[in-house]
Parts: structure tokens; C-alpha cells; sequence
């Protein structure tokens, strides 16, 4: 919401939320991302209008094919530039939060004293302002083609040391807008260099460079491809540098990647010792886990010629609400408390056996995946499935509801991973929440607490 009212683009800013934020394409978040980007659009159009937030010009695009080495050259060079900004970025940060003799809450004022000294020696050297704040008034001139070569170098040198020093600090300010006007920046450098070798209109080929730096710049620094060409577009109303961006992105992004393969905002996490993995990463290590790492071996079994009142009783002891039953060592199926108590109900004085009541239902094996044994139980509608060997049927143990939980918290806390509870396949599908439960068969009781357990929950 946010970005769609701050830069007035809405598709780039769900399409950065995948492609950062989220990782993935999950459901549940998208929707939500959708609609807050289109309420925030919706506010900022009706205060402000539905005007792109620039101005490019109506000649921009690509009129000379032989331009096209020099978009890639723009690409590569805005890699290196991002590497820079990310090195110093980081760096600065470090030192901020490693010096004891400046206290926390006075360091933005040493970033802002930084800040204001190169706007003064900007307006010195070069009469322009654009250090300061946003600089959108001085970004609008470059996309128009309207600054020299020397201004368009101090500007991007400026603004990126000006933007490193706010942000290290403490300071007000992102890293949105400043990897812009630097690419735009940039992006004119390049431009004159075309113009220069090829000799090409500097009007056009100046403005279209400074467009097609600000997304290659910003796929480099923000690591989402897709939205760095998208908020170019939607910032400025401009579709006619499709090929130019796709062709410069794509050079920024992969070399960048390479150089960083952490990106900035997760480099920025992990100094405050935040690690937040993406759902992808977390579906991938869940899936590692199978069934034998989460089952419970030792198990309370009912022989199978048991009388089911004898059954009921031992049931009434230990208060789980599922049973093996066993025939010597082969296993005959699982009998429930609530079924007991039907069939004494149902059969009163009659001489029942557990063997005879109990269900023969689908079961798991040791080393499949518990995603694919909590599928299983999510079809047929139950919280526990016996596990057997895969070549004699052996009964090994069962893998329950309360297991899956037990096994994702201490996988959790192995990995660091407090978000995991919300990345689990159910129904083969990828729905948030391990803390679903399947819907119990009718007239059965539900086999958690507080009244009855999994066997091994307790």
C-alpha cells in the first residue's frame, strides 16, 4: 500500500511484494497485498490525481537499433554502481552501530550534517538542489534530457553518498527513491556515451537512458526484476523502452546477483540478526521431513481377541483416543474410543471382539514425506494414521496430528524458523496455518485435548 500511494503504482507494488516480500505466490497473502495496493491507489488518485508521479517525454523510446550494446553497457555499468551503494550502505551502517560515542538517538543528526554539506557542495558545484529530499524536481530535468554531463556525475555521486549517510544513520528517508534519481542519473551518463560514439539526437537518446537507468538500477539494488520494469511504466506513463528495460534490467539483475548474491534488504535484516526465509524456502525444508521422524514408536496396543468391553477399559486407563490392534505381529487396524463405546451401546452382552470392530484404513510409510501422510489424513478425514514397513507391513508407529505439530515446532526451533507453523500442504495444496486440523467422521471424538490424546502427545 504503501509504495502504490508513495510512487502512484500499484501493479509494481504487489508485484515487488512476490517478488521481495513474499517469495512465492501465496494465496492468501496476494489477495490481501492486491487489495490494500488498489485502496491505496484509489485515495492517492482522488487527492492528487491520476497523473503519472513523472513527466517523461513523449519522444522517449528506442529510435535506433544500434543502441541497444549501449542499454546493455547500462545494465552492466548500474551493477557496479549497486554493488558500491550496497558496500557502502552497509558498511556505513555497521560503523554507526559499532561506535559507542555517539549516542542512538543523536546519530541522524550526524547523518543529516553529512547530508547538508554535500547538498551545499552540490548547489556550489553544480547549481542544482537535488540532494536534498526527493530530488523529483531535478529528476524530472534529466528524464527531459535538460542537464549536462558534469551535472548528471555529481548528482548520481552525491545522492548516492547523501542517501548512504541518511540511511546508515538512522535517518528519515528509504532507499526507493534514491536508487531512482541515481539510475536516472546514471542512466544520462550512458546516454551521453551513446550520443558521443554515435552521434545520435542527445534530446532523445538522453531522456530514454535516464528511464532505463532508473529500472536497471533499482532491479540491481531492490532484486525484483519484474517490478523494475512495472514502476518504470506505471511512474511514468511511458511503454514505448520495453525492449531497452527488459535488455538493461535483466544485465544489472543477473551480474548484481552474482557479485551480492544476498539481497540489500535481507543484508539489512541480518545485521540486526533478523532471518526471515522466504515461503519457498520453508515448503522446500518441510518437505525434507518424513513420517518416521515425527511418529510415535511406542504405542498402547489392544491384542485383537480382546473383548471390546476389556478394550474399553484399558481405554478408560490411558485415555488416548486411538488403539493398534494387534494379531501377534500383524497389525489388523485401528480401533477409536468413540467406536467402543458405539459397539457396547449398539451390542450390549454380546461377545465382540476388538479385531472385529477395528478399521483397517490407509496408512504411512517411514520415509515418505509427512506432507504427504497430513494430505492423507486431511482426505480422509482423520488425525492419525498407522505407520508400517513398506515391505512386510510391520506395525512401527503412528504418526498423528499432534505429532506434525510436535515435529514442526522442533523443526522450527532448529532452523529458526517461528514462521513455519504457516507453511504446510494440505489437501496437496499450499494453505497457511499447520494448525488446521481434518474434520472428524461423524459421531467420532475428536482425538486431541483436553479430554483425549494422540498416543504419544503427552
Amino acid at each position: 500500500a504503501g509504495i502504490a500511494a508513495a510512487f502512484n503504482a500499484p501493479i509494481a507494488a504487489v508485484t515487488f511484494t512476490i517478488e521481495e516480500i513474499v517469495g512465492g505466490l501465496d494465496q492468501t497473502v496476494l489477495s490481501g497485498v492486491v487489495v490494500a495496493a488498489a485502496l491505496a491507489a484509489v485515495v492517492e488518485h482522488s487527492v492528487l490525481g491520476a497523473n503519472p508521479i513523472f513527466s517523461a517525454p513523449e519522444n522517449a523510446g528506442l529510435h535506433h537499433p544500434t543502441s541497444l550494446p549501449f542499454y546493455a553497457l547500462l545494465g552492466l555499468g548500474t551493477a557496479f554502481v549497486s554493488v558500491g551503494f550496497y558496500d557502502l550502505l552497509l558498511g556505513m551502517r555497521k560503523r554507526f552501530r559499532a561506535q559507542q560515542r555517539i549516542p542512538v538517538w543523536a546519530q541522524p543528526a550526524v547523518g543529516g550534517l553529512l547530508t547538508g554539506v554535500l547538498g551545499a557542495l552540490t548547489v556550489y558545484l553544480v547549481d542544482e538542489p537535488g540532494i536534498e529530499g526527493g530530488g523529483y524536481e531535478t529528476l524530472g530535468d534529466a528524464l527531459h534530457g535538460s542537464l549536462a554531463l558534469h551535472v548528471l556525475g555529481v548528482l548520481c555521486l552525491a545522492k548516492l553518498l547523501a542517501a548512504v549517510f541518511s540511511y546508515s544513520s538512522g535517518g528519515a528517508g528509504g532507499i526507493f527513491a534514491p536508487v531512482l534519481f541515481i539510475g536516472a542519473m546514471f542512466g544520462g551518463l550512458v546516454g551521453g556515451l551513446d550520443v558521443a560514439v554515435l552521434g545520435h539526437d542527445p534530446d532523445v537518446e538522453m531522456s530514454s537512458f535516464a528511464l532505463v537507468g532508473m529500472g536497471a538500477l533499482f532491479a540491481a539494488v531492490i532484486r525484483a526484476p519484474i517490478t523494475s520494469v512495472l514502476i518504470i511504466f506505471e511512474m511514468t506513463g511511458n511503454y514505448d523502452l520495453v525492449l531497452p528495460l527488459m535488455i538493461a534490467n535483466s544485465a544489472a539483475y543477473v551480474l548484481s546477483r552474482r557479485m551480492r548474491p544476498q539481497p540489500l534488504y535481507e543484508a539489512l535484516l541480518a545485521q540486526d540478526d533478523v532471518h526471515l526465509p522466504h515461503g519457498v524456502e520453508v515448503r522446500a525444508r518441510l518437505a525434507s521431513i518424513c513420517v518416521e521422524e515425527a511418529m510415535t514408536r511406542e504405542l498402547v496396543v489392544i491384542p485383537a481377541e480382546t473383548p471390546i468391553e476389556e478394550a474399553a477399559q484399558l481405554a478408560a486407563r490411558h485415555r488416548f483416543s486411538t488403539y493398534p490392534v494387534l494379531d501377534g505381529e500383524r497389525f489388523i487396524g485401528l480401533l477409536s474410543e468413540a467406536r467402543m463405546l458405539r459397539t457396547l451401546a449398539e451390542k450390549p452382552g454380546q461377545a465382540v471382539t476388538a479385531a472385529e470392530v477395528a478399521r483397517r484404513k490407509e496408512y504411512a510409510i517411514p520415509d515418505e514425506p509427512l506432507l504427504r501422510a497430513v494430505a492423507r489424513m486431511n482426505r480422509l478425514g482423520v488425525r492419525q494414521l498407522p505407520v508400517l514397513a513398506r515391505s512386510s507391513h510391520e506395525l512401527l508407529g503412528l504418526v498423528s496430528m499432534s505429532d506434525v505439530l510436535r515435529a514442526q515446532a522442533q523443526f522450527a526451533e532448529e532452523h529458526h524458523l517461528p514462521e513455519v507453523a504457516r507453511e504446510i500442504a494440505i489437501d496437496g495444496q499450499e494453505r497457511p496455518s499447520l494448525l488446521w486440523l481434518p474434520p472428524t467422521r461423524e459421531g467420532e471424538r475428536p482425538s486431541g485435548p483436553p479430554d483425549r490424546g494422540d498416543q504419544g502427545s503427552e
